[in-house]
């Protein structure tokens, strides 16, 4: 439980500074101007697109970490209930690794990034808003924490992820 707890707040303070960082328009305590680009290594991205790569990446990491650790941890709960939750599942492990590839998509600049961006987060809230209305405390763990855990998935990760991503589209809309 405290592993989930320390992993969100690690994910919404990441995801927060990084929205933060897009809104600011640079990096803290980086060389160079406003909106100059943000170097990593060899590579040379802009704030805009580091942000929405850093927020996609970051949470579809943290998404996958917390659905291995929960099913490790309730794994005699979830077999007991597998007929059931088994879509849920399947479907929050698609999510997770198609927001890990959006963000390899976003950096490498693929041309379905947007595709694939949308699609997951979709798949994300479509299997939340369904576990939510559906098994609601039924899940296999503290039905508050069920609760709290789809919340938390649409509003923090909804609002800063989904919302860094809307920011940036306007920034090239406007630009362009």
């Amino acid at each position: 439980m405290y592993f989930f707890i320390g992993l969100f707040i690690f994910m919404a303070l990441v995801l927060g500074m990084n929205f933060c960082f897009l809104l600011i328009g640079g990096v803290p305590f980086h060389k160079g101007a406003e909106f100059s680009p943000v170097r990593v290594g060899q590579r040379t991205y802009t704030v805009e697109r580091f942000a929405v790569g850093v927020s996609t990446s970051v949470f579809g990491i943290g998404w996958l970490a917390s659905w291995f650790y929960f099913l490790i941890s309730k794994w005699s709960s979830f077999m007991v209930q597998f007929d059931t939750l088994i879509l849920h599942v399947s479907l929050q492990f698609i999510a997770s690794v198609g927001l890990i590839l959006s963000g390899v998509a976003i950096f490498k600049q693929w041309k379905r990034r947007n595709g694939i961006f949308l699609t997951s987060m979709i798949i994300l809230f479509g299997s939340i808003g369904v576990a939510i209305l559906v098994y609601g405390p039924r899940g296999h763990g503290e039905s508050i924490f069920m609760y709290l855990l789809g919340m938390w998935t649409l509003v923090i990760g909804g609002f800063l992820t989904a919302g860094t991503y809307l920011l940036d589209r306007l920034i090239h809309k406007t630009n362009a």
